[in-house]
């Protein structure tokens, strides 16, 4: 993003989709940004985004299922 002359930030990634998302995952780390993400009328899900593992993938897939379980 920096390179594109634009802030590094899970919010700034959020504004370049906002035309074309209405939910955006974002890293507990960033969970500060969930509200400036939200005013874009984007859902912020915060939860752990890192897949190193197996493990990692199959809980974050988990994760973003059941948001839509409801």
């Amino acid at each position: 993003m920096t390179e594109l002359g634009y802030e590094s930030s899970a919010a700034q990634v959020a504004y370049q989709y906002k035309d074309i998302c209405d939910i955006f995952i974002i890293a507990k780390e960033d969970a500060h940004l969930a509200p400036e993400i939200l005013e874009m009328g984007i859902k912020p899900l915060v939860g752990s985004i890192l897949m190193n593992t197996l493990e990692d993938k199959i809980n974050l897939a988990k994760f973003i299922v059941s948001q839509f379980n409801d």
